[in-house]
């Protein structure tokens, strides 16, 4: 079985798990956990991560390359470092091959615009069974779920591992008790 990881990092975003060989997707919003400081605060939660990863044989991890912005405050930008870091560190420690990819690489590829909600659109119609998955119940999308998706796409058609025919949702109890 062939599984390959496709992240978009982040508090709002996402690890999809796409089986290449049966054809079927699983994601995950990103794992956090709070803590107090002067305010409550997230942080990504590593167990969680290194949980979701050995629930399958991980293939490959795709994580999109992306960087703190000017826009956001010093203690936002040190917090998205370090949750970039701890999915760095928990695929080194699970001896996962990583690869880094540039959005506009995968945007080219998957032909998405830099818009988020194009992301949804394009992963709706490339994934039409996950559409569930990509828009909330009031009519909001989960940006983060369709952009991991799509990186994971990105991922096994890099590697030559493509689905040949369409994805569905992994239904998997293990799956669905590692979400709660």
């Amino acid at each position: 079985m062939t599984v390959i990881c496709g992240i978009d990092p982040g508090l709002q975003g996402a690890l999809a798990f796409l089986d290449t060989d049966n054809c079927r997707m699983w994601i995950a919003d990103m794992p956090i956990f709070e803590y107090e400081t002067t305010k409550t605060r997230k942080k990504v939660d590593p167990y969680s991560i290194a949980r979701f990863m050995t629930a399958q044989p991980l293939s490959h991890v795709y994580l999109e390359e992306v960087n703190a912005s000017p826009q956001m405050g010093t203690v936002s930008a040190f917090s998205f470092g370090e949750g970039k870091g701890i999915l760095l560190g928990v695929a080194a420690a699970l001896g996962v091959p990583l690869t880094h990819v540039k959005p506009n690489q995968w945007k080219k590829m998957m032909k998405v615009p830099a818009d988020k909600r194009a992301a949804v659109q394009r992963s709706s119609q490339l994934f039409p069974a996950c559409v569930p998955l990509f828009k909330g119940p009031r009519g909001g999308v989960f940006d983060g779920r369709a952009e991991a998706a799509l990186v994971a796409l990105y991922g096994a058609m890099e590697l030559g591992r493509a689905p040949t025919k369409p994805v569905t949702l992994w239904e998997n109890e293990d799956e669905k008790a590692l979400s709660v």
